[in-house]
């Protein structure tokens, strides 16, 4: 392709349009969540976590002030109550799946989600948000424990950075950043390893 010299001459043209290495490492993690169906579950499962996770914290703050008339710390009282319960679930609740098996609590958490984003759809009333918003964490959290769980088992037999690759761009289709440095997904591979 020849340029205009005049209104390309001050700039350099590139030098090749060849990927850097880190695209092509990229590339190649992305590749593998899309030939492993158990990843591909995980990556998806963690995407809508979080996009619910993100949702809620926006639009009930919107809810609460636009609907209820709520003053901007009652507002975000009710987001607080949600990561309350969230935190909770991932701390109290991690040996229900141990007993009820990873199936039962992964449709138990669906159907608590179900029901908590039912109840936040549908009612205006202050007490009908707090119990949909905790009934949200819990089912939020306790599905996430599900998750963690399969990238344990995941990184039993997958290299640990795609394993990381794979969560953080997870985390990214939803615009939430990983935690931490670059490696934010290090929860995830310290509870499931990986090669």
């Amino acid at each position: 392709m020849r340029r205009s010299p005049v209104v390309f001459g001050p700039y350099a043209a590139p030098r090749s349009s060849a990927a850097s290495p880190a695209q092509i490492g990229l590339r190649a993690r992305l590749r593998r969540v899309g030939r492993d169906p158990e990843l591909r579950r995980a990556c998806i499962v963690e995407s809508s976590v979080q996009a619910i996770n993100a949702f809620y914290t926006f639009f009930i703050l919107v809810i609460a002030v636009a609907s209820l008339g709520l003053e901007k710390a009652g507002a975000a009282s009710l987001v607080a109550a949600q990561g309350v319960s969230y935190v909770f679930a991932l701390i109290a609740l991690g040996g229900l799946s141990a007993r009820l098996g990873q199936l039962r609590v992964s449709l138990l958490s669906c159907g608590a989600i179900a029901l908590a984003l039912l109840v936040l759809g549908t009612v205006r009333h202050l007490p009908l948000l707090w119990a949909g918003g905790m009934l949200l964490g819990l089912g939020l959290g306790t599905l996430q424990i599900v998750n963690l769980m399969r990238f344990a088992r995941i990184g039993a037999h997958t290299p640990r950075i795609d394993v990381v690759a794979a969560a953080n761009a997870a985390r990214a289709a939803v615009g939430r950043q990983p935690t931490g440095s670059s490696r934010g997904a290090d929860l995830l591979v310290t509870l499931g390893g990986g090669s």
